[in-house]
């Protein structure tokens, strides 16, 4: 472990190894952190900053991962001994069109669907866009709605990649006890005991397998993202899988004492945004600080030796900013620095020769 991820686990007492990284070890309870806010009285509470999934341009949604616990259980695999490497089937894969898609990794039950967009004009040079929607969300909602689901979608059709929107899975959608539909496995509430299956990961990397071996996108451009319990996912993703060159999460993060330290033998891009004092949600009997779980995530990544960035938009629970966040995709290789590790974060803004953008400027630093 480098000194600066004992730095940052001075105040810890005891870790854990949480998947393949090193943490704080809260007691057990994930979902009992630092990164929570006290403690709701009705199930149905919401906060600043809410709305329904779609209902406006940013994708507030009125339900997001106020439940969130990050499983201690088994770690996930990408399918081979190098995490850096991109995974290999573990099927036949199915051919890969616009549209929806039916994939049946080797490890599920059954199979699973995702929604593909640019494969008609890929050109096996652009990036993958992986997308995680948010609670009651579906990949139609927020590709119509979501600011930046849409943002990621035209960058990748920009770029002749593809993107990829998972579907949620019926059963964890049903689940019993889980109060809120949290459409992916891992998220749930503290009450909820089916949290720990990897179903959605096997899932993912499934896709990425079968994208790169049908010479669609270029592997070193792989990408990961989403908002709210979309962005937890995608923390999630960046707790197991060192082969993806960026990653977006728009008020995500997992639980402070959960968040990674040492990076699965990765080097990848984080842009880590939130909404602020009032990105939180409330939900049966407690509550998520986004903007607390956020920060801590860049801040651990950065710690660890990867390129992180930390933006608070201060529109709250929303997915603002979507046109940064898809550049900072574009940008993304994993065989080189991502471009903005050297950006002048924390210079005056707009100062001549700086080659400052505004946004950047006004609202995000480098931990």
């Amino acid at each position: 472990m480098s000194l600066a991820a004992a730095g940052c686990l001075a105040a810890c007492g005891s870790t854990i190894v949480v998947h393949d990284r090193l943490a704080c070890d809260s007691g057990g309870d994930p979902s009992s952190s630092s990164g929570e806010v006290g403690s709701s009285g009705s199930d149905g509470g919401s906060t600043a900053g809410g709305g329904s999934q779609g209902s406006s341009g940013d994708g507030s949604e009125s339900s997001s991962t106020g439940g969130e616990g990050s499983s201690t259980g088994d770690a996930g695999s990408t399918g081979g001994d190098d995490p850096s490497a991109p995974p290999q089937p573990t099927a036949t894969c199915p051919t890969l069109v616009d549209g929806t898609v039916t994939f049946c990794p080797a490890g599920l039950a059954g199979c699973r669907d995702a929604v593909l967009v640019g494969v008609s004009t890929a050109d096996g040079g652009g990036p993958l866009a992986l997308h995680w929607h948010g609670t009651y969300a579906t990949p139609a909602a927020v590709l119509a709605s979501d600011s930046a689901a849409i943002a990621v979608h035209d960058m990748t059709l920009d770029e002749h990649g593809v993107m990829a929107l998972p579907v949620a899975d019926a059963d964890a959608l049903a689940r019993s006890g889980n109060a809120y539909p949290y459409p992916w496995w891992i998220i749930c509430d503290p009450t909820e005991s089916d949290c720990t299956r990897e179903d959605d990961f096997l899932l993912a990397r499934e896709i990425v397998a079968c994208a790169v071996e049908q010479e669609l996108v270029d592997p070193t451009r792989l990408t990961v993202s989403g908002f709210s319990a979309g962005a937890v996912m995608t923390s999630h993703i960046l707790d197991r899988e060192g082969y993806y060159a960026a990653a977006v999460s728009w008020s995500g993060g997992l639980p402070v004492a959960y968040q990674p330290i040492t990076p699965v033998g990765s080097s990848t891009a984080v842009l880590a945004i939130h909404g602020g004092a009032t990105d939180v949600f409330c939900a049966n009997g407690h509550c998520t600080d986004f903007a607390a779980n956020s920060a801590a995530l860049a801040t651990t990544l950065a710690a660890a030796g990867d390129v992180a960035v930390l933006c608070n938009h201060g529109g709250g629970h929303s997915s603002s900013m979507g046109s940064e966040g898809a550049s900072f995709l574009a940008l993304a290789d994993a065989t080189t620095t991502h471009p903005w590790a050297a950006y002048p974060f924390g210079a005056p803004p707009q100062t001549p020769g700086s080659g400052g953008a505004w946004t950047l400027d006004h609202y995000c630093s480098a931990p």
